[in-house]
């Protein structure tokens, strides 16, 4: 039995790989039915936040016998889905020990493609995978709604984003919890099914044909903003984004870094347009959010998007949020601290996209970087409506 010691105090990934790998081929997949889509097993609770977190973000969890027994990938699974979740948020995972009273069981059961009580229910609960669905996708799926979320396809305003029509019947819609703003919506979060009539919908946003586990194995970019912002994360996870639901609301603990152009401060915005969770700025004079999409169209939003907030400000002991000079750090570890803020649409092939600044002669802007083969790209700006980009002389947000 494994002592009360947190995942990454466990036994480094690494060596966990190398140990299962390192058997082969010799896995025993026991497939014996065809996948459905994960669920969660509290779903008759219609808030989208139903239960208990778990305190200070600390998870206990036990490998049950049956993910023993069953082959080493399923271990990796499970060790893997809980590492992408610890890597990019402040949630632990703590190995059960003797009077641990709540903690989650890590189960294969075939019965289920995949199963999870949502929230912290108190006593043992379970995380269950099965047949083919045993894979990250899954894993990651299910531990977030241990985690206390819901699917993003069942939120009060799916039907803007999603078409269910002609379908016998429709996922549920659940109430919007006013404690926890839903954010823009995230057709690649890891908690909404693949996007299939009649099942995780057909998106109504051009440029969208892909959702959840299509779009990548881990975290979407907003689920662990979402996680960080549930949990109160601290340190380099403590910015939050704050939805802009209506016209020329006011919101706090912005931070300009002192950037202005020719209308006023500007800060860091995002916003969904054709499947790209795209970065721009927003102008504390008009109150707009002005993006590009791809390299090409620009946009200028009244709302539904959001602003790049630092409750208690930027610059903490041992987590200062900063500009760094593209040309004078190399990308590698530019990328290791950089803040991941968008998404490209599918045809960039949905890459992790980064807040970018710059300034040229009296112009002043904040647009999006993405990487490709672990280099820096060339950044993309909007200037007076017209979009700008700097190949190499540009400055991207970091914390360390």
């Amino acid at each position: 039995m494994f002592s009360g010691t947190f995942l990454s105090d466990l036994f480094p990934i690494s060596a966990l790989l190398i140990s299962i790998l390192s058997l082969g081929n010799g896995y025993n997949f026991s497939c014996v039915i065809e996948p459905s889509d994960p669920q969660d097993a509290n779903s008759t609770q219609r808030n989208i936040y139903p239960g208990n977190l778990w305190p200070n973000g600390v998870v206990t969890y036990r490998l049950h016998d049956s993910i023993r027994e069953n082959c080493d990938h399923d271990i990796e699974k499970a060790y893997l889905a809980m590492q992408e979740i610890s890597s990019k948020t402040c949630i632990k995972f703590k190995a059960w020990e003797a009077g641990d009273k709540n903690f989650v069981d890590l189960m294969v059961d075939h019965k289920e493609c995949g199963l999870a009580h949502v929230c912290m229910i108190g006593g043992r609960q379970w995380v269950k995978f099965g047949g083919k669905c045993r894979t990250l996708e899954t894993m990651v799926h299910e531990l977030m709604h241990t985690l206390c979320f819901r699917h993003e396809h069942w939120r009060p305003d799916r039907n803007k984003y999603l078409n269910f029509m002609g379908c016998h019947q429709e996922p549920e819609i659940l109430e919007e919890n006013k404690k926890y703003p839903l954010g823009i919506y995230d057709y690649g979060s890891q908690v909404h099914y693949k996007c299939i009539p009649c099942h995780g919908g057909s998106p109504t946003m051009p440029g969208v044909t892909k959702c959840g586990s299509q779009v990548t194995s881990g975290l979407s970019i907003i689920d662990a903003d979402k996680i960080n912002a549930l949990y109160n994360c601290q340190g380099c996870n403590r910015h939050r984004w704050r939805l802009i639901k209506h016209p020329n609301e006011d919101v706090p603990n912005m931070y300009s870094f002192g950037h202005k152009n020719n209308v006023g401060y500007i800060s860091p915005c995002r916003a969904l347009i054709n499947g790209e969770i795209s970065v721009g700025f927003y102008y504390s004079t008009n109150k707009t959010c002005s993006f590009s999409f791809g390299d090409a169209a620009v946009y200028e939003f009244t709302h539904n998007f959001e602003v790049l907030t630092f409750p208690g400000g930027i610059s903490q002991p041992g987590a200062t949020y900063k500009w760094v000079d593209r040309e004078e750090v190399e990308s590698a570890k530019i990328i290791k601290a950089a803040l991941p803020a968008g998404r490209e649409g599918e045809i960039g092939n949905s890459q992790t996209m980064y807040i970018a600044y710059v300034s040229v002669d009296k112009y002043q802007s904040i647009g999006k970087v993405a990487v490709r083969n672990g280099e820096l790209q060339k950044a993309v700006f909007v200037f007076e409506r017209e979009v700008y980009h700097a190949p190499t002389r540009y400055y991207v947000l970091t914390c360390e």
